[in-house]
């Protein structure tokens, strides 16, 4: 009987840890680092400091999986994990938030600038020393978002987000960046958020619009060709830029599907002047860098070439 009961019991503690923990880090998941973010708060309340998060991506985590494979991809997120625990104090939380994401909680700072101090720390510790995947040495840099309590707001949810959110923000920072909290972020985020719903309407709605741009050769005053420019008209706001809105399109991955309606509505109106003109006329396409990786954009002018029938 007390075997059966021992053997219940580390049952019983196995599930729980698998409950609260990641299984590829050992890491503490989502569910755990609130729950610990959240006594963490308590004690900053009780003892009247400060406490922070850190949210610390890898930047190009996707080029580590296409050059490394998945595998190599896992490797650094372990060795990631071994390394944060390595740095942090014992009262501190390491957590993997998601992919390629994790949240440190930094309990018991005097004063909020001693964030900083912290993630430029860890910043260096990993521009510093290369990772080991596959048995090559790899050079990695992190973004970290930062926010803090009491000055960033006192919930746990709250103060989560708005770490994401200057995380988020500092793509724009370049790679190795840090970046706080600003109300600013919250309101650019919400925006964010709005404009990635109203993109995938915008797609179904047939909101989205090309306009074709002449090239015209000086010397004969005759049209050589044509730029296919993609706009959308906003019932509400209007033309929108695609400096504003494709940026969101590679983020949200809508750029394939925007991608290959550009290609098929630019060769079926080239076939079209061709067959008005009785000659071809040069299409030309912007694609975004995205579009080049992977057998995509071969398939995808492909597709279009053969769907719209004009010739290659």
């Amino acid at each position: 009987m007390k075997e059966r009961a021992s053997k219940m019991d580390d049952c019983r503690q196995q599930l729980g840890y698998q409950l609260h923990h990641d299984t590829l880090t050992g890491l503490p998941n989502r569910k755990l680092l609130l729950d610990r973010f959240a006594q963490a708060l308590r004690s900053a309340q009780r003892h009247r400091n400060c406490c922070a998060v850190f949210c610390v991506n890898i930047d190009s985590f996707k080029a580590i999986n296409a050059c490394y494979g998945y595998d190599g991809g896992d490797q650094a997120l372990q060795q990631m994990a071994v390394r944060l625990r390595s740095f942090v104090r014992a009262v501190d939380t390491v957590a993997h938030l998601s992919a390629d994401t994790f949240v440190v909680v930094a309990e018991g700072l005097e004063r909020s600038e001693a964030a900083l101090q912290i993630a430029s720390h860890i910043n260096q510790y990993f521009t510093g020393e290369p990772l080991e995947l596959n048995g090559q040495s790899v050079t990695i840099s992190v973004r970290i978002g930062i926010s803090v309590y009491p000055d960033d707001g006192t919930d746990v949810c709250s103060l989560l987000l708005q770490a994401e959110q200057a995380m988020q923000q500092g793509r724009d920072l370049g790679r190795s960046s840090i970046c706080f909290f600003a109300p600013d972020l919250n309101r650019q985020y919400v925006r964010r958020m709005q404009l990635e719903v109203e993109l995938r309407r915008a797609l179904d709605s047939h909101e989205l619009v090309l306009y074709y741009q002449p090239k015209v050769n000086l010397g004969t005053g005759r049209t050589t060709s044509v730029e296919a420019l993609i706009r959308w008209l906003h019932p509400e706001r209007g033309i929108v830029s695609p400096a504003e809105f494709i940026p969101v399109a590679e983020e949200c991955g809508l750029i394939e599907p925007i991608t290959e309606w550009v290609l098929e509505t630019a060769c079926t109106q080239a076939k079209l002047w061709h067959e008005e003109y009785g000659k071809p006329i040069t299409m030309a396409v912007n694609i975004s860098v995205c579009q080049f990786r992977g057998n995509y954009l071969t398939a995808a002018v492909s597709r279009c070439l053969t769907k719209s029938g004009l010739p290659a």
